[in-house]
């Protein structure tokens, strides 16, 4: 599998503009929750939990995750 089978452009956001951690998780969690069909407080809490894992940021402004 290649990450453009799971990678869609519309799931590519740029140009968000908040910088406190918390409140990028919150833009990604109403985008993801739009699109999936789920509540936004689920997304941000699956969000939420993932990074207490591991950080997921590997420098500007990208981040992807590291261990699942």
């Amino acid at each position: 599998m290649e990450i453009l089978d799971l990678l869609y452009p519309q799931d590519v956001l740029v140009r968000v503009s908040e910088q406190a951690k918390r409140l990028l998780l919150e833009v990604l969690a109403r985008h993801l929750a739009s699109r999936c069909g789920m509540s936004v407080v689920s997304v941000l809490a699956a969000l939420l939990g993932r990074e207490k894992l591991g950080a997921t940021s590997i420098g500007q402004g990208i981040g992807m995750p590291t261990r699942c």
